[in-house]
């Protein structure tokens, strides 16, 4: 259903020659297409983001630009092209700085988290997801600071590190 209505929405968009509203489309097809089980669905949720970014960046709207690149980010990086994740996830945090986000940023913040902690690498994943719990604490949503904070006793657990499981 994610799809389909992102598709229509994309649809509408070019309807009302409305890239701001095309642009969205496109993201919202990203963030539904990593919602599947395909083998080719990652790629495709890529390409929806790249669309989005490109049409951000004619219509320098930076709030869609942030959002592309945090889909880009777990994208990237839950297939564990970590540097291409890191790209997006530092262009993302700061463009979401630069607009005074927060709450968009630390969401970039824990999908780098998410990232690493998929990809073995703990005390990067760490830095991350401390991050964003901090971000989504500040901004009172406690489920996205719950799901940072999943993320980092995952990575304990992996480590064996059973007291600070303990302690959470």
């Amino acid at each position: 259903i994610a799809l389909r209505t992102a598709r229509e929405g994309t649809l509408r968009g070019n309807e009302l020659h409305s890239p701001f509203v095309i642009g969205v489309g496109h993201m919202r097809q990203g963030h539904a297409l990593t919602l599947l089980n395909t083998p080719d669905a990652y790629d495709q949720a890529r390409q929806q983001f790249e669309k989005a970014v490109e049409i951000s960046q004619t219509l320098e709207v930076s709030r869609l630009r942030v959002e592309a690149c945090w889909g880009l980010c777990r994208v990237y990086g839950y297939l564990g092209d970590l540097s291409q994740a890191l790209r997006a996830a530092e262009e993302g945090y700061h463009l979401a700085t630069q607009a005074g986000d927060g709450w968009m940023g630390s969401l970039v913040c824990k999908a780098m988290g998410a990232s690493y902690i998929l990809a073995g690498q703990f005390e990067l994943a760490e830095e991350w997801l401390s991050r964003a719990a901090a971000g989504m604490e500040a901004f009172s949503d406690p489920f996205a600071r719950s799901v940072a904070r999943l993320w980092l006793c995952l990575g304990w657990l992996r480590q064996k590190k059973t007291i600070l499981l303990a302690a959470t």
